[in-house]
């Protein structure tokens, strides 16, 4: 069970305990004014001090002699009149006076349930997109790797990739004296990096000039790549080691490179 689903857990629990509340609160107060409305009338089938109703008396019980009787058997009883508010002539209504005059406690109670309806209802679709960003956060990461590995796939030459990291594989190549073998890294880990960032299509089959033609028109990214294609080429095909200076050259300017990569990216988005 991950926190996310503990913490939905936990809301949907704490919002219907506060329907519950809300719902038994407003029977309550329905309840309350029920009996403050009964109470202003002098019912005959209800016993306001005990907030119940009377029992009920056969016909043949006999009525005692009084004046509420006599009045009843004459039709004479009188009519409840509400209570009037006094110097106005006109009703007072039951919830009191000013702004919530027409409001209830259970009208409050209600109104307060649907905020939190709403409430509840938002944190959890913020909740639902947090998740899902951070799947698809998840998911983009393993689509790079797997990018990185079909990158590798599509050289086009066989090499002992490792963990494809071609620039220390070039570096230890440097420092071993094998010029040869660090020119092909380096050559690979431009290839390689330039397709990652989606500025040439790494595919077999294709040439060193169908790429550099990906990147003509940008002038530092193409003299770059020109730069270090052609030793690779020398020593590929012609099996010719670099010049230590050239391969110099390639290697100091690979920061720039980088960099240079990062800028064509931001221009362009």
């Amino acid at each position: 069970m991950n926190l996310t689903y503990r913490i939905c857990i936990y809301l949907l629990t704490t919002f219907f305990l506060l329907v519950s509340f809300a719902v038994t609160a407003a029977h309550a107060q329905s309840n309350e004014e029920l009996s403050e409305a009964l109470k202003k009338y002098d019912y005959p089938w209800y016993d306001a001090e005990a907030d119940q109703l009377k029992p009920l008396k056969s016909k043949t019980e006999a009525l005692p002699m009084s004046k509420e009787r006599s009045e009843i058997e004459l039709g004479k009883a009188k009519k409840p009149k509400p209570a009037n508010n006094p110097g106005t002539g006109t009703t007072t209504p039951a919830g009191g006076g000013g702004w919530l005059g027409g409001l209830n406690l259970s009208t409050i109670f209600m109104t307060i349930l649907v905020i939190v309806i709403v409430a509840v209802l938002a944190f959890l679709f913020y909740k639902f997109l947090a998740v899902e960003s951070a799947a698809d956060e998840g998911n983009s990461a393993a689509r790079r790797k797997k990018l990185l590995s079909e990158s590798i796939e599509q050289l086009p030459f066989d090499l002992q990739a490792g963990n494809g990291d071609f620039r220390s594989m070039a570096q230890q190549a440097y420092q071993a004296g094998d010029l040869r073998r660090a020119i092909i890294f380096l050559y690979s880990h431009v290839l390689v990096t330039l397709d990652q960032n989606e500025r040439i299509t790494l595919r077999k089959g294709k040439t060193n000039r169908q790429y550099l033609k990906e990147v003509w028109e940008d002038p530092k990214l193409s003299t770059y790549f020109k730069s270090v294609m052609l030793p690779f080429e020398s020593a590929f095909f012609g099996d010719h080691d670099p010049k230590p200076d050239q391969f110099e050259r390639c290697w100091s300017e690979l920061d720039n490179f980088h960099s240079n990569l990062g800028q064509s990216q931001r221009g362009g988005a």
